[in-house]
């Protein structure tokens, strides 16, 4: 849950109809505490009833984005501290990852700090960031 919704008892579910193609895409799971990991699309063309599990967490840690992107997009992280961090979708910064996998350490955060935003963007993609207040 994103930390706006953290006190609130109602999970926020992201969903996408998966495309035909599933080569060309990946699934970037980001937590709250500034970890991500990187799935193959493929990996979910077959799922059973069951379900299946696809990401640990740490104690304190928690889900905040799901996103599906191409090899050619950035991700852009933003931190309850205004800071803010872009990540080329690439096997070296964001490496395709087990299902087992924890997960790696995107954004290293400050003690009270938290992810609060996520962006998929292409190269000459403009960004808009609204504060609170």
């Amino acid at each position: 849950l994103p930390p706006s919704a953290q006190g609130d008892r109602h999970a926020i579910v992201t969903s996408f109809v998966l495309p035909d193609d599933l080569e060309t895409l990946s699934l970037v799971l980001l937590t709250t505490e500034g970890r991500a990991k990187r799935l193959p699309l493929s990996e979910f063309a077959d799922l059973t009833g069951r379900g299946l599990v696809i990401l640990k967490f740490k104690e304190e840690d928690q889900l905040a984005y799901a996103r599906l992107v191409e090899a050619r997009e950035d991700i852009i992280l933003a931190s309850s501290s205004g800071r803010l961090l872009r990540i080329e979708v690439n096997d070296e910064n964001l490496p395709i990852l087990s299902r087992t996998a924890q997960g790696n350490r995107a954004m290293r955060l400050r003690k009270q700090d938290r992810l609060v935003g996520c962006a998929s963007v292409y190269e000459d993609d403009s960004l808009l960031l609204v504060t609170a207040e």
